[in-house]
């Protein structure tokens, strides 16, 4: 598996170095031809990183309905690629095309660190789509938001949030078999899917809050037991005990609501 991802981010590296290197060594190409060939290669970018994406949550448990930030998340790639296209106009225009290799790595090192923090949130490996995201953040942006948050959890937990999913679908075949039948309203089944999405966010995030409170407990206890055991060697005066106890309540209490 790292060894297929291995090779699919080397050739896009490699595809990606070949395509900007065109745009500032032909300079006789007019700026819809260079325009053609970013949006050729972002959108080939992108499908490739979807693949990606794929592969990586292939064995994961997926989340069935994508969260709106993932939508944001298109939408910003849409105009990450409106912008590169402005900036690369007016570059074209001053007669700047040599500065347009500095400004592409410029222009990509605060994607690649959204990029790999948005992955993280998502369930992904950070490092590995920080990298692609410096790479290709078009095709980044694009498959993190297209392709399904996954989850690293417990079996018991994977199972519970599985059987949501699997009642979700159903319920929303059985609206859309209905919408068909014209038993239900197009009014009347966006209601319902809507009101089933709530629902469903509501279950999901049900079981994602039990999962966070038990791991605040979890690391409650073992900061608790690290303070007791040096308060019982006598490193700590009583106050200080104290003191210290309540700024870990404080920390996990913090914690929790981010």
């Amino acid at each position: 598996m790292r060894t297929l991802l291995f090779t699919l981010s080397l050739t896009l590296v490699l595809s990606d170095l070949r395509a900007q290197g065109s745009y500032l060594e032909s300079r006789e190409s007019t700026y819809i031809y260079s325009m053609a060939l970013i949006l050729v290669f972002a959108f080939v970018a992108s499908a490739f990183l979807y693949l990606v994406a794929t592969i990586e949550g292939r064995e994961k448990l997926k989340q069935l309905i994508r969260l709106r930030r993932q939508r944001y998340l298109v939408l910003l790639a849409v105009g990450a690629l409106a912008g590169l296209a402005a900036l690369f106009y007016v570059l074209l225009l001053e007669g700047q095309s040599e500065s347009m290799f500095l400004l592409f790595l410029l222009w990509k090192l605060p994607f690649a660190i959204f990029i790999a923090e948005e992955a993280e949130e998502l369930g992904r490996n950070k490092i590995m789509w920080g990298i692609l995201g410096f790479i290709e953040y078009h095709g980044a942006l694009f498959a993190l938001g297209m392709a399904p948050k996954v989850f690293r959890l417990s079996t018991e937990n994977e199972q519970r949030i599985e059987d949501i999913n699997a009642t979700t679908k159903e319920k929303v075949e059985t609206i859309e078999q209905l919408f068909t039948s014209q038993i239900l309203t197009g009014a009347e089944r966006s209601k319902k899917i809507r009101l089933l999405k709530n629902e469903y966010w509501g279950e999901v995030g049900k079981v994602l809050q039990e999962i966070t409170d038990l791991k605040r407990r979890d690391e409650m206890a073992e900061r608790c037991a690290q303070l007791e055991k040096a308060y019982s060697e006598g490193l700590f005066s009583k106050e200080e005990f104290e003191r210290k106890m309540k700024k870990i309540e404080k920390i996990i209490q913090a914690k929790g609501t981010k």
